[in-house]
């Protein structure tokens, strides 16, 4: 099963939270246009536009129920084939003040709802689902052609920090490992990072040590990216180098990733032994929540830039 994840700007989520908690204890619905990309190992959604219900867009209206016009999803539709895009539908739960949970007629109306909005967009993408309580949301994604769902994580990123909304990913059996970490930012922060794919480009004085120390902090899964190979030079730097490591021709990545196996062999490591400008780079990239740019020049980090 792919993960999936959808990200959205936190003045966006801001408008989304404003427009369907704002009508009392009535649930309210709204839908998101939303850029997405797919690759082996997830689907990520990135919202882009709100496109709200008009009052008469409500054809029924509760505390446990709603019915929205065909036309305003056919205006929604309308907006996402111009873009290109695909649409993530929202709806909340404004009495539920915990994580909210989808109900079985939430199941049957977005099984149905999203199989009508992939078949009338190009390619058949997947539909996105935000469910937004007083507190957190909770999200999930549609292959609506089969009409199946999978849980999805969420990113609101603001200006200087980010909430991650996810599975529990955390190890209880190793929570003495992290005892010290957990007392500082909490357990359920723990849990969130731990749930994390983390990149690094570059893999010299700067990546190694993040790489160990992200390895340290309980990171399952890190991408490192680095077409470099070893040289004399680099051993006061690089972190996990030995004097074996001299006249070798060993690339960074495997010697790095070789270190880090030793902290943890439990961590699962990528190497990409290709320019950060390269297709496979990206893409590989592209699969992680955080990026870190440890490169000296100007024109890979553009291209990081770009894709962040």
């Amino acid at each position: 099963m792919k993960r999936t994840s959808i990200r959205i700007s936190q003045q966006l989520w801001h408008r989304v939270k404003e427009e369907v908690l704002s009508s009392g204890f009535d649930e309210s619905v709204a839908f998101l246009t939303a850029e997405f990309y797919e690759t082996e190992d997830k689907i990520v959604f990135i919202a882009d536009n709100l496109v709200p219900a008009k009052k008469e867009d409500y054809l029924r209206r509760g505390e446990l129920h709603l019915l929205v016009s065909p036309l305003y999803t056919n205006r929604v539709l309308n907006v996402a084939e111009a873009k290109k895009q695909t649409i993530i539908m929202v709806h909340s739960h404004p009495f539920e003040t915990g994580k909210p949970q989808y109900s079985m007629t939430d199941d049957y109306g977005e099984s149905l709802t999203s199989e009508t909005i992939s078949k009338c967009l190009e390619n058949n993408p997947p539909v996105g689902s935000l469910l937004v309580g007083q507190s957190v949301p909770t999200a999930r994604s549609w292959n609506g052609l089969s009409k199946k769902s999978v849980p999805a994580d969420i990113t609101i990123a603001g200006s200087n920090r980010f909430i991650f909304e996810g599975a529990n990913c955390i190890d209880s059996s190793k929570n003495d490992l992290v005892d010290r970490q957990v007392r500082a930012i909490g357990m359920s922060a723990q849990a969130r990072l731990e749930c994390m794919e983390i990149g690094i480009v570059g893999l010299g004085g700067t990546g190694s040590i993040i790489a160990e120390q992200l390895v340290r902090m309980g990171v399952r899964k890190l991408w490192l990216v680095d077409n470099d190979v070893f040289e004399p030079s680099n051993w006061s730097r690089l972190y996990g180098s030995t004097w074996e490591n001299i006249n070798q021709n060993q690339f960074k990545v495997d010697i790095v990733k070789a270190h880090l196996n030793r902290i943890n062999p439990n961590t699962t490591l990528i190497g990409i032994k290709k320019s950060v400008m390269t297709k496979e780079a990206l893409q590989s990239l592209s699969n992680c929540d955080v990026t870190f740019s440890c490169l000296d020049r100007h024109a890979p980090r553009a291209v990081i830039n770009e894709l962040s």
